[in-house]
């Protein structure tokens, strides 16, 4: 059953992004262009791991 296991962990992933997000953006709001990056880095990372996990369960 890891994919109950990996849904956590990205529930928890997206919950400190977006925490990170909100508190970078009221400390130093030139920040928060790296802040999107970081964001898109972080979903983009989140994606090849739903697809790899997904072809773990095929195999």
């Amino acid at each position: 059953m890891p994919a109950p296991q990996v849904l956590v962990g990205l529930a928890r992933l997206h919950l400190q992004e977006a925490q990170h997000r909100r508190v970078v953006g009221q400390l130093h709001p030139p920040l928060t262009g790296q802040a999107d990056v970081l964001r898109q880095v972080i979903h983009r990372r989140c994606r090849e791991t739903e697809v790899r996990g997904q072809r773990s369960e095929v195999k």
